[in-house]
């Protein structure tokens, strides 16, 4: 039984991942292609996202709560 639950735990952090993955990559390619004045604010903006994104993964623990954030930046990404 606890292999089971290991191995759909497993899961649960790839699929997770993976959906971060692809959002990171489509909120990145929407700032690119927005309508922000300006070439160099496009490129530095989407730039920006994922990176910030990945800091914050990578300093926010407990891990819940950088996913959280992230849907609050996603959520404010799509919004606008």
């Amino acid at each position: 039984m606890k292999g089971k639950r290991r191995l759909a735990r497993g899961f649960g952090f790839a699929g997770i991942g993976l959906c971060v993955l692809v959002t990171m990559g489509w909120a990145a390619l929407a700032i690119y292609y927005s309508n922000l004045s300006g070439a160099t604010v496009r490129t530095v903006a989407a730039a920006a996202f994922p990176l910030g994104a990945l800091l914050l993964f990578g300093f926010v623990r407990p891990w819940r709560r950088a996913v959280i954030f992230y849907l609050i930046a996603f959520g404010a990404l799509v919004a606008w």
